[in-house]
């Protein structure tokens, strides 16, 4: 027997919808900034009830940071929002991890990440950037939109088990 054990949206983006200017900016994390990122991931994992994924280490937390795909968003020396890069290919890279300080929500800190990783990515001469969304969500739902992401097709994580 199956059940649906996750519903998501798989979005892209060809082009990027002009964003507002926000206070802050877009940096790589650093390695001071691990057990932070560590912290804000296991939130999110919390938060989403994304009880089907693994819980994160601190290894694969700074490969991350070392391989150059974890970015913030900081305002000031504070880390406001983070995200990273995955499913790299030659036309397209993938945005995952878009999460913002529970304090700092609302200010548009995620859309001008997002938007300033996709940015980057166009500008290097990746055809598209890509990401799964929660349909639960309509307020990260509508972030992805404001930077010019599109619906592609749904995506269903099914559970089986034994008859």
């Amino acid at each position: 027997r199956g059940r649906v054990e996750r519903s998501q949206g798989a979005d892209a983006l060809r082009e990027l919808k002009h964003q507002r200017t926000r206070v802050g900016g877009l940096t790589k994390a650093r390695p001071g900034h691990a057990i932070r990122i560590l912290e804000w991931l296991l939130a999110m994992i919390a938060e989403t009830g994304s009880a089907n994924q693994s819980a994160w280490t601190i290894s694969e937390v700074s490969t991350l940071i070392q391989d150059g795909s974890d970015y913030l968003w900081r305002v000031g020396e504070e880390p406001a929002a983070m995200a990273f890069f995955n499913r790299h290919t030659r036309r397209s890279v993938a945005i995952s991890g878009v999460y913002t300080d529970p304090e700092k929500r609302g200010r548009g800190y995620a859309t001008a990440l997002v938007a300033g990783m996709c940015g980057q990515e166009l500008a290097s001469g990746r055809e598209f950037v890509t990401l799964f969304t929660d349909a639960e969500n309509p307020v990260s739902n509508a972030v992805y939109q404001r930077v010019g992401f599109y619906p592609v097709c749904d995506y269903h994580q099914y559970a089986f088990s034994r008859l």
